[in-house]
């Protein structure tokens, strides 16, 4: 499958740690560069659920239902 070159995704992935007293909790934020919007998460399957998200929004018919598509394989990477 070829990307659909004419509507790019572009986001731009932030990752922190906040530590407590007891524990480290990992947080991070998601930027949708073309709309400027910014979404929070603590965890990886909130983080994939955002990027489903915004593409839904874009392009509702694109997305297959339950989630993103799998990214294709790559050999080497």
């Amino acid at each position: 499958m070829q990307p659909d070159k004419g509507s790019p995704f572009t986001f731009i992935v932030r990752l922190w740690r906040e530590k407590s007293d007891s524990q480290t909790v990992w947080r991070g934020s998601v930027d949708h560069v073309q709309s400027g919007e910014r979404a929070y998460f603590q965890a990886a399957a909130a983080f994939m659920e955002i990027i489903s998200d915004f593409m839904k929004e874009t392009f509702p018919e694109k997305v297959e239902p339950g989630g993103p598509a799998q990214p294709e394989e790559h050999p080497g990477l």
